[in-house]
């Protein structure tokens, strides 16, 4: 009788050691007290992950193990409670799965992760092998920016994400619109979600996309506080009619690749996309949910990127577009300002109504129709339904391709280095100072007027650039008033001259002041 069951016994471990350990999953019941860390010669080893020579029961507690730490997954991962990360932690997948137990996922209902980066925490995750995930259908999110409870936002919270498949039922990667500063940058990987967004970011954090894949069938990313970059990379949402409603404690829009959207919160939204693939219903979509007032800038700058699918702004953002594809239609029906230079439009373009912002293109091509009160879009050097056009639509210049009705408010809302195109000749009746390097750009045939009001009539500030391209610049005092100028060229600041001419008449004083070691370029 003990020879038989012995024998049983033996046949029933060689079968166990002809498993392969990848069929095996350990289920990570966690620890309240600190792990420590066992030596294994890797038979018959049973262990969770290693952090370099140890080997340790439950991911928490190799992650508590040290700071400036690598922890490698040695089986797949079955957590019946989150782990939380509070330091220099990367996990390498090392082709393993962590997934959640539905039966004994813990009761706490503020556990709604699989990880969590607490203040203080930088982790990163990756992948060697390629087929590592952190999934969940059950749990809302699969690796969540911060916990309940840190609400002290001087210490940010940092994620890194280079590889692996991480997938939430909502979420696959969220924040909290309460707690702030945190940092996301995804490098490669694949973010999704089962039934929501891939990426969300209500908080004011800093996003950096430069590569990898994000999907949902609802939305890629939506933000609703903070800055999101993107330098690469493949964004998409849903393909069908995009949408945006109020939510003041959660997602706002569907059917879409990069979701812009205000939230309760009010706080400034910076989308700066310099490249990558963004698909959806509405490849970008600007929203403003909450009715919120205009007292927080929101900007959306697009370069570079190709876009298949709708390009709206329902909200009070600034949108600009440069050298990029829009293999859908243009929608402008809010109160933000809209400018797309360069670019190529192979659906429609429609600007509801007169008070809905105003709306320009510059050297672009719109293959569709336009739909838009009379004179409200402008037009510089664009095809229209193979038409091509030059209406100023009462706008005297334009920055980015966004009309603005007065030089000096372009002059105004322009960057450094950005350009002020004239539209139609314009016309400067006050003394105005230049402190940002721009060039105004008359396209060789627009003139501007300007004239003094108490002293100089433009200046040009300490260490500032300003070219005159392409333009001719009037001077003129008409009521021959004591002590006006013509151009103060500040000590430092340069001005250039680029095939412009300037002219200068019934000024009581200097007609240009500026110090013997100013740099001045050009003829005059």
């Amino acid at each position: 009788m003990k020879r038989k069951f012995f024998a049983a016994f033996l046949s029933l471990c060689m079968v166990m050691s002809l498993v392969p350990m990848t069929a095996l999953a350990a289920e990570d019941v966690g620890t309240q007290e600190q792990e420590t860390g066992t030596s294994c010669d890797g038979t018959n080893c049973n262990h969770v992950a290693a952090v370099g020579d140890l080997h340790y029961n439950t991911l928490q507690g190799a992650v508590d193990a040290g700071t400036e730490q690598t922890i490698i997954l040695l089986q797949d991962v079955i957590l019946t409670d989150g782990v939380e990360v509070d330091k220099h932690t990367t996990i390498e997948l090392n082709g393993h799965s962590i997934s959640a137990s539905i039966e004994k996922w813990t009761s706490d209902p503020t556990v709604d992760y699989l990880l969590a980066v607490k203040r203080g925490g930088d982790l990163t995750i990756k992948d060697t092998v390629g087929s590592g995930s952190i999934t969940t259908t059950t749990i809302a999110c699969a690796v969540k920016m911060t916990i309940k409870g840190e609400t002290d936002s001087n210490t940010p919270a940092k994620l890194t994400v280079n590889g692996g498949t991480i997938q939430g039922q909502y979420y696959g990667i969220s924040g909290n619109g309460t707690r702030h500063n945190t940092e996301v940058t995804i490098n490669g990987g694949t973010i999704t979600s089962t039934n929501g967004v891939a990426i969300y970011q209500p908080q004011d954090g800093i996003m950096t996309i430069n590569g990898g894949t994000i999907q949902s069938n609802i939305t890629g990313i939506e933000i609703r506080s903070g800055s999101l970059t993107v330098n690469n990379g493949t964004i998409s949402g849903g393909t069908g009619t995009p949408d945006s409603d109020e939510n003041g404690s959660g997602t706002t829009t569907s059917n879409t690749g990069i979701a812009v959207a205000q939230h309760t919160t009010d706080k400034t939204i910076t989308v700066t996309i310099n490249g990558g693939t963004i698909t959806g219903g509405a490849a970008i979509y600007e929203s403003n949910p909450q009715n919120n007032t205009e007292n927080t800038a929101v900007t959306v700058s697009i370069a570079d990127a190709t876009l298949t699918g709708a390009l709206k702004s329902s909200g009070f953002g600034t949108v600009t577009v440069d050298n990029a594809t829009i293999n859908g239609d243009v929608t402008k029906d809010g109160t933000g300002n809209m400018g797309i230079t360069n670019g190529t439009i192979t659906g429609n373009v429609t600007k509801d109504k007169d008070d809905s912002g105003s709306l320009g293109f510059m050297n672009s091509t719109i293959q569709g129709t336009v739909t838009a009160p009379e004179n409200s879009i402008v037009y510089v050097n664009t095809s229209v339904d193979g038409e091509n056009k030059n209406e100023s639509g009462n706008h005297e210049a334009a920055v980015n391709g966004i009309p603005y009705a007065t030089l000096s408010d372009a002059i105004a809302n322009a960057n450094d280095g950005e350009t002020v195109t004239l539209l139609e000749n314009a016309d400067l009746k006050a003394d105005i100072t230049i402190n940002k390097d721009i060039t105004i750009d008359g396209q060789g045939q627009f003139k501007i007027d300007a004239q003094p009001e108490k002293s100089h009539a433009i200046t040009v500030a300490p260490t500032t650039k300003l070219i005159l391209k392409d333009v001719t610049l009037n001077i003129t005092d008409e009521e021959e008033q004591t002590g006006t100028y013509g151009l103060n060229v500040q000590y430092g600041a340069t001005l250039t001259l680029d095939n412009a001419n300037v002219t200068l008449d019934g000024l009581s004083n200097a007609t240009i002041s500026s110090k013997p070691s100013t740099a001045v370029a050009g003829a005059w």
